[in-house]
């Protein structure tokens, strides 16, 4: 449930084949639960082998000096936008939902990248039919092309950081995370922390089941934030600060996690191996 995506070129390398899901019938069981009060009280077993925030940026950084020296020999000039470094606050803060009190207060159940003025996250330059053909390697009117075959020079970089890399595995992370965080969801433990959860809501005078429901509220989809908004925002996260909703949580997800693992140990070696080989190649690119 990472925010804050690379670009197409780099989503390339990312994508994997479907791989297993974690299975298992009885509940794991769970180590300490920490108090969670914001993105930085989070952190989950499987970061071990998935890529940091500087490895993205690092790969990043290659994608975009290889493509835009393959569109000057093409005689195109392109600039890169400047890229918004990941922070625990884009990978993990709403994994839970809502828990950054000073962000609803402000915005109720927004994210604040999402208010904020965005950046421009497009290379500019490629206006032309020409300069975007040659950065995607295929005619942009031409809808039976894959968008991500990697054949122009948005994907330049592909190769060299697929050097020597050799044997991977198919197992996808996060598919993995995106299964611990269902199951540990419908845990029963968990269940009873949403009870308790809301709860507390209702002493606050709304009437939600679960922090997903108050979260999708279809009256947040409306473009002005409003005084309900906010202040349904700040009981939901005061109420799981009461409960500790999401350090119950995370501790479930943290133990789904390890038992996924344990299932798929030799792959997810192999698979961050491959990773590391390809940060090598990122960094030799970058003259590190």
């Amino acid at each position: 449930m990472r925010i804050g995506r690379p670009t197409a070129a780099l989503s390339v390398l990312l994508a994997t084949a479907c791989g297993a899901a974690e299975t298992g019938d009885s509940p794991p069981p769970i180590g300490e639960v920490k108090k969670v009060m914001s993105a930085n009280d989070i952190s989950l077993p499987l970061d071990a082998y998935d890529l940091t925030s500087e490895e993205r940026s690092a790969l990043q950084q290659v994608y975009d000096l290889m493509g835009t020296a393959c569109m000057k020999e093409k005689g195109f000039k392109v600039t890169m936008p400047e890229r918004r470094p990941e922070d625990a606050e884009s990978i993990y803060g709403r994994r839970y939902f809502i828990i950054n009190m000073a962000e609803a207060e402000r915005y109720g159940y927004r994210p604040s990248r999402m208010m904020e003025k965005k950046e421009k996250q497009s290379p500019s330059g490629l206006e032309s039919k020409a300069a975007l053909t040659a950065w995607l390697g295929h005619d942009p009117d031409d809808e039976s092309q894959d968008p991500n075959s990697g054949k122009g020079c948005g994907a330049a970089a592909h190769s060299i950081l697929e050097e020597g890399v050799g044997q991977d595995s198919d197992v996808v992370i996060h598919e993995l995370s995106a299964e611990s965080w269902h199951r540990s969801e419908e845990d029963s433990r968990m269940q009873k922390v949403f009870k308790a959860w809301s709860s507390c809501m209702a002493k606050y005078g709304f009437e939600y089941t679960t922090p997903i429901q108050s979260n999708n509220d279809k009256r947040w989809q409306q473009k002005v934030v409003s005084d309900l908004e906010i202040a349904t925002a700040k009981a939901d996260i005061s109420c799981k600060q009461k409960t500790n909703l999401p350090g119950m949580w995370l501790a479930l997800e943290s133990a789904y996690q390890k038992r996924a693992i344990e299932t798929h140990s030799e792959a997810l070696r192999i698979r961050r191996e491959a990773w590391d080989k390809r940060m090598r190649n990122a960094h030799k690119a970058l003259g590190g």
